[in-house]
């Protein structure tokens, strides 16, 4: 048992990627029911209704798959590469970690708001990234035009 626990290919990106796949997996082949499920994809914006909580299970357990694929990848990589576990190698390993959970959270989102409107329905179209954009400018500008004028000295 010692030696598989100080071998380099008992790393976070190996461990992460297993979880990440059968997480995914379970997400896929068993899909949350209802919003107020104990697992799937939790956040305001997949929250919002059945469509977008649908959708954002779907895509974030596809992308789970995904994302475990390359971490797998990375961390038998890493354990052919190093030769003991370092710092660089803990770098390595958690460090993707923590960036792969980070992508799946913003990709997620990000899918979110290009499918869906601020009501939560489905647009016609998906909004490009340009046009994404110009939208979080245009509600940011928006928002700023409703603060009330400071009080005129008259």
């Amino acid at each position: 048992m010692e030696k598989i626990w100080h071998s380099t290919f008992f790393n976070a990106d190996i461990l992460a990627g297993l979880l990440l796949l059968c997480l995914g997996g379970l997400m896929l082949c068993f899909p949350p029911r209802n919003r107020r499920a104990f697992y799937g994809y939790h956040s305001y914006l997949a929250r919002r209704n059945a469509d977008t909580w649908r959708s954002a299970n779907r895509f974030a357990a596809l992308f789970s798959v995904k994302l475990a694929l390359f971490l797998l990848l990375l961390g038998l990589g890493a354990g052919y590469v190093f030769d003991a576990q370092s710092y660089w190698f803990y770098l390595l390993t958690a460090g993707t970690v923590i960036i792969a959970v980070m992508l799946l959270r913003g990709e997620t989102e990000w899918y979110l708001s290009r499918q869906f409107d601020e009501e939560g329905n489905r647009r016609k179209e998906p909004l490009s990234a340009k046009a994404y954009r110009e939208s979080l400018h245009h509600t940011a500008a928006h928002a700023d035009s409703g603060k009330q004028a400071p009080p005129s000295g008259d």
